[in-house]
């Protein structure tokens, strides 16, 4: 009988790991990301093919990715979290390097990609969440 409970338990111990552990990939807007943070200074984002200023010149393309644990959030405050992380990477990597704007982002999680000017990917999991981030690190012309 003790075997028993002893099977049972760590059979409902791995149900509840396997089931915390499902990654789901998410969409969500890009927009309460952008207006709710602060990035580098003087560094401008710019998504997929949304407009932008004249490029002056560019500094090659940066990739950088975020995976924080999930803790109480929600999926969508958690993959929010995650891509603000990302972005303030991103554009840090570009403040450094003396670029004004980051071009082209897109974001993925494994090989699921968005270069949507509205909406990013995310993977998220009951203790997770992640996704990575790309762009193109440019001068752009100022704005006259």
């Amino acid at each position: 009988m003790k075997k028993q409970l002893l099977l049972a338990a760590s059979a409902l111990a791995m149900l509840t790991q396997v089931a915390h552990a499902r990654t789901e990939v998410m969409t969500y807007p890009i927009q309460p990301v952008l207006q709710s943070q602060q990035f580098a200074p003087g560094v401008a984002l710019y998504f997929g093919s949304q407009a932008h200023p004249a490029v002056v010149s560019s500094l090659g393309e940066v990739t950088k990715s975020s995976h924080p644990a999930r803790k109480t959030a929600t999926e969508v405050e958690i993959c929010n979290a995650t891509l603000a992380d990302a972005l303030r990477q991103l554009a840090s990597a570009a403040h450094d390097r003396g670029a004004n704007a980051v071009i082209n982002i897109k974001t993925w999680f494994h090989s699921t990609e968005s270069n949507d000017v509205n909406n990013y990917t995310c993977g998220v999991s009951g203790v997770s969440a992640a996704l990575r981030v790309s762009g193109e690190l440019v001068t752009v012309e100022a704005a006259k």
